[in-house]
């Protein structure tokens, strides 16, 4: 969902990627075309970005890539529009990005009727008919190439956001307002329900002890990985959206991961105490679910 803060930063770098891709609303200065801003941390007094810190960040042209989404342009209107780009023998770069349910799901044969006829107009053989008013062709290249092609400007602090931020709820300090709204109800049940879920698997990872408690943390761990997804949080979005039985599939299958990490802290060698807190945490998981399935079934979340 090109959701971002600054905290994602060091395990985004430690994981070794190059490159972030942002909302266009996380832009801070003027629209790059020509550079790529960088985030992250500087070091020293000089102020020089760390590159075992830093990261290369593009912002995804909104406008653009939502008048793709929701069908406000077409294949040969899309590559117009990027002939408007740059200027004489100055190179000039757009991102666009969308789900990728939106090509044949949402656009019935947009794989075909758009993307398409876009590769085609763009294939070398036939590029100069969709060269840029300048005369520059357009090429498609990977975010991976254009590190290569494209110089690095200054860091810059992007902006907590979600490509489905607006600017008055960024304003109003709601950055991610679909998946953590700080007045939907259900979103706090959520996130503290996750937040509960976290602890419990990362403490059955750590304190297994034998080849029992080890078997159900990896259990554990399992459904976590499959339970911790936006959608549970996207359709608890009230007003418009709602699905309780997404909402509530997102709760099933957390509960399954606290379910087996209590199970592998009970059968380790961990305190009584550390147990005993396990088991409350475990009802704690059972209440905020039931207080989540109120609110489903209620008129008026």
């Amino acid at each position: 969902e090109l959701a971002y803060s600054p905290e994602i930063i060091p395990p985004v770098v430690a994981s070794g990627h190059r490159w972030l891709l942002l909302a266009g609303l996380a832009c801070p200065s003027p629209w790059p075309t020509d550079v790529i801003y960088q985030v992250g941390q500087k070091e020293g007094d000089g102020g020089a970005l760390s590159p075992s810190k830093g990261l290369a960040v593009f912002f995804r042209d909104d406008i653009l890539s939502n008048k793709v989404s929701f069908k406000s342009i077409d294949a040969s209107g899309f590559v117009k529009s990027l002939g408007s780009l740059g200027g004489k023998g100055k190179a000039a770069y757009v991102v666009t990005a969308q789900d990728g349910e939106t090509f044949g799901h949402h656009i019935k044969h947009g794989e075909r009727l758009f993307l398409g006829r876009v590769i085609r107009s763009l294939d070398p053989a036939v590029r100069r008919r969709a060269s840029s008013a300048s005369g520059e062709p357009i090429q498609m290249v990977t975010i991976s190439q254009l590190l290569e092609l494209v110089p690095r400007g200054q860091r810059v602090e992007a902006k907590s956001s979600s490509w489905s931020t607006s600017e008055p709820e960024l304003a109003a300090g709601n950055p991610y307002p679909l998946w953590k709204h700080p007045q939907n109800s259900v979103h706090r049940y959520q996130w503290e329900h996750l937040g509960l879920t976290l602890d419990l698997v990362k403490r059955a990872e750590r304190l297994a002890s034998n080849a029992e408690s080890r078997r159900y943390a990896r259990a554990a761990r399992s459904f976590l990985d499959r339970a911790w997804h936006s959608c549970q949080f996207w359709w608890a979005n009230r007003p418009p959206l709602w699905d309780m039985n997404m909402v509530d599939r997102g709760l099933t299958q957390q509960q399954e991961a606290v379910f087996n990490a209590y199970r592998s802290v009970a059968a380790s060698n961990a305190r009584e105490d550390m147990k005993l807190d396990s088991y409350h945490k475990l009802l704690a998981c059972r209440a905020l679910a039931g207080k989540v399935q109120d609110q489903l079934l209620s008129s008026a979340p």
